[in-house]
């Protein structure tokens, strides 16, 4: 899409200057949708009101039907009957299967070694903007 003949200043030049657009346009993008998405969810609360005040749990209109839906999420009041509910019945499904990574930095910079963790390095390019 981009490719220019590799390791050459004009390369280098162009491609900055267009992720540095690219990057630019992408952020003022995530801050209207932020923007849009905090309006989304303040209409979505007012309708769920006044679906409460006249006493139903959908609406029909031409353009849409809008319903309530309630789920079940859980979380955990007791720690400690959890872990060991988690432990005496070989519960681990219960749990998230991934590391928390700045536990586990936290870890290894006190010298502790987490036994049957892989490390991988995900690169990645920072930008940072000037004024």
């Amino acid at each position: 899409m981009y490719r220019l003949k590799r390791g050459s200043q004009v390369s280098i030049k162009l491609l900055n200057e267009k992720l540095v657009t690219q990057y630019s346009l992408v952020k003022s993008l995530s801050s209207q949708l932020a923007i849009e998405e905090k309006k989304l969810t303040d209409l979505k609360n007012e309708f769920m009101a006044e679906l409460e005040v006249i006493g139903t749990l959908s609406y029909k209109s031409k353009s849409a039907t809008i319903s309530v839906v309630t789920t079940e999420v859980p979380t955990i009041s007791d720690w400690s009957s959890f872990e060991a509910f988690v432990i005496e019945n070989h519960s681990l499904d219960l749990l998230q299967r991934r590391v928390h990574a700045a536990a586990w930095r936290s870890r290894q910079e006190d010298g502790v070694d987490v036994p049957g963790v892989e490390i991988y390095n995900r690169r990645s390019i920072r930008i940072a903007l000037e004024d």
